[in-house]
């Protein structure tokens, strides 16, 4: 028996029907991955970003041109620092976490993602990490300040030590000059009272100027130490901002993954209409 010829109402039967399974396919699939997604949500562990900017120390010093600000680190140096290996390493020791890639997850996660960035002011370093509770993520930033800033701290000491030790020599060779010139003028006063030679005169305002350029000498130096010292010209690396952690994770949340899992199966279910229907 011969096949009866299609109809136009045969085919558009078919492509109805072909078109209804379809949809029901990439329904399922969309289904099965927003599942999928779902589950792989209640897997993963939700992560937290910890950021702060530590603002880098300087010294402020008088030299022969004028005025010198010899920052404590550069920020170039800074961020090289804080980007190695080793320097990790310490804050990993830091807050009791084991070595990386030894089975421990968080320590792996805290060491690859611990990472500076120049800011945009040039004293200025953004430090960032990723762990699995904002405690954690505070905490770690906590010991990377500190490592970072003990070596500065111990190098703004020696120069403010050395200026103030300079600054307690200068007050006490001031002292002793300005008791000098009052001494020298109080004699020329004294000289000039009673009749003395001409010579004895000469030598006096001698020793009068030379002590006086002596005193003007030291109190520009003072002035200079005083400004140099004062905390906004002269301080140690600080924090600008404090570790802030969201109060909500960075990681992603359940809507996105039931959402990605969605669309996958949705790709999932087209392709495999697709293939069906070029085997067809």
């Amino acid at each position: 028996m011969q096949d009866r010829p299609r109809t136009q109402n045969t085919i558009f039967a078919d492509l109805r029907l072909a078109y209804a399974r379809s949809i029901r396919i990439v329904v399922v699939t969309a289904i099965i991955g927003a599942i999928v997604g779902f589950a792989l949500f209640q897997l993963h562990e939700p992560r937290w970003t910890a950021k702060m900017l530590v603002k880098l120390g300087q010294v402020t010093a008088f030299v022969d041109a004028g005025v010198a600000i010899k920052p404590l680190d550069s920020q170039l140096t800074t961020v090289e620092l804080v980007n190695q290996p080793n320097y990790r390493f310490g804050v990993l020791d830091a807050v009791g976490l084991p070595k990386p890639y030894e089975g421990h997850a968080e320590s792996t996660l805290v060491f690859e993602s611990l990472r500076a960035t120049p800011g945009r002011g040039a004293d200025l370093v953004a430090v960032q990490v990723n762990a699995n509770s904002p405690e954690q993520a505070k905490k770690v930033l906590s010991a990377s300040y500190a490592l970072l800033t003990r070596e500065h701290t111990n190098m703004f000491n020696d120069a403010v030590d050395r200026m103030k030790k300079d600054l307690a020599d200068t007050n006490a060779r001031l002292a002793a000059a300005e008791e000098e010139y009052a001494k020298v003028f109080d004699a020329m006063k004294t000289s000039q009272a009673r009749e003395g030679t001409a010579m004895r005169d000469l030598f006096a305002t001698n020793i009068a100027a030379t002590v006086s350029r002596q005193v003007l000498d030291l109190q520009r130096r003072k002035t200079q130490l005083e400004y140099s010292l004062e905390p906004v010209r002269t301080y140690p690396s600080r924090l600008v901002d404090a570790p802030y952690v969201p109060t909500a994770p960075t990681s992603p949340g359940r809507t996105v993954y039931i959402g990605l899992g969605a669309l996958v199966g949705i790709i999932f279910g087209i392709a495999l209409t697709v293939l069906s229907r070029l085997r067809s």
